[in-house]
């Protein structure tokens, strides 16, 4: 799941840091946090709420969930369901998976198809192709893409949800869920922690942010947007409540070669790294869809994105940086905002 979200800088009780901070004031709430390393990244839970042990055993459940749902959909551990998957997937054909997984990639296929294909989970070949030019340095071939990409498409996966199997027309496919994962497992553990009575919540998964409620007194969880090119720089400031934000760019992961860049984040389109955008970020109700966004929408960039989101996504909210360093804003991504902008 290492899918860099590493924009967002946390501004008020989400700073991250390692260990546990439990109690509370005599007169206030009390409040538990823990960080832990987990899905390739550092996860904070923090909640607010009247009983400490309370709070400690829902952090508890969602930190277990998200160890669970990662043994399901790492590409990462071999032992996961999808790795075995994959390995299956190579020779073509139909193969049975959990419902879990299944329910997964069936959403994935739809995403795929209202973001014009934009989001692809099929990219795991080319995503192997530019990961072995990082590690090289070596440029890959405009024949390694092209082989790459006839194993790649949405159209070349399907899933019977009823049956619980998926059907991979071309061997040598992969899937690579990096673009959704993060964001479908916080929000999977936050509905855990909601179910242990805990409203007043936060995780934070490596940037992909999760809020439930406010922060005791009714404050609104504060975030900042951080300058993808000068990590010193925060662009803006975003108030969140039962809502979600996530952030994709090419700042961290990339392969660079002869003064071009090239982003961890596939254009299926063309098998090259995303070229439209330096940094997306996404507020959605929930992070599934913010995560699926914020890495459609860097593939599509500002004017195809804007238009996705209008007609198939009117709840979420973009901001785009492109190349040029401009702002660009959906209209409503201005309404979560507070102070000034640019």
């Amino acid at each position: 799941m290492k899918h860099v979200r590493l924009s967002l800088l946390i501004l008020a009780t989400v700073l991250a840091a390692a260990g546990c901070r439990r109690g509370a004031q005599p007169s206030g709430p009390a409040v538990y946090k823990d960080t832990q390393l987990l899905i390739g990244t550092t996860v904070t839970i923090t909640l607010y709420g009247d009983d400490e042990r309370k709070l400690k055993r829902a952090a508890g459940a969602g930190f277990a969930e998200i160890e669970r749902l990662n043994a399901v959909f790492s590409r990462y551990d071999p032992k996961s369901e999808l790795s075995k998957l994959n390995v299956k997937a190579a020779r073509g054909g139909t193969f049975p998976v959990s419902a879990e997984l299944a329910g997964i990639l069936n959403l994935c296929l739809e995403l795929c198809r209202e973001t014009q294909g934009a989001f692809d989970i099929t990219v795991g070949p080319l995503s192997a192709v530019w990961r072995n030019a990082r590690e090289s340095g070596k440029t890959p071939s405009d024949t390694e893409i092209r082989e790459a990409m006839k194993k790649t498409g949405c159209a070349r996966l399907s899933v019977d949800k009823k049956k619980n199997t998926a059907t991979f027309r071309a061997p040598g496919m992969s899937l690579d869920l990096g673009g959704i994962a993060k964001g479908y497992i916080t929000e999977s553990a936050m509905r855990v922690i909601k179910g242990h009575g805990v409203q007043s919540a936060m995780i934070n998964a490596g940037g992909d942010i999760t809020a439930s409620g406010t922060k005791p007194g009714g404050d609104l969880w504060a975030l900042g947007i951080q300058n993808p090119r000068d990590p010193d720089d925060v662009l803006a400031r975003v108030l969140l409540k039962d809502a979600a934000v996530a952030t994709s760019g090419d700042y961290q992961q990339f392969f660079e070669k002869n003064g071009r860049r090239e982003s961890h984040i596939i254009d299926p389109r063309t098998g090259h790294g995303a070229a439209e955008t330096i940094s997306v970020t996404v507020i959605a109700p929930d992070n599934t869809l913010a995560d699926t966004l914020a890495t459609a929408l860097s593939v599509l960039g500002p004017e195809q994105g804007f238009e996705v989101l209008k007609k198939n996504f009117p709840q979420a909210h973009a901001l785009i940086i492109t190349p040029d360093k401009k702002l660009h804003y959906s209209p409503g991504f201005k309404k979560f905002m507070a102070g000034q902008y640019r």
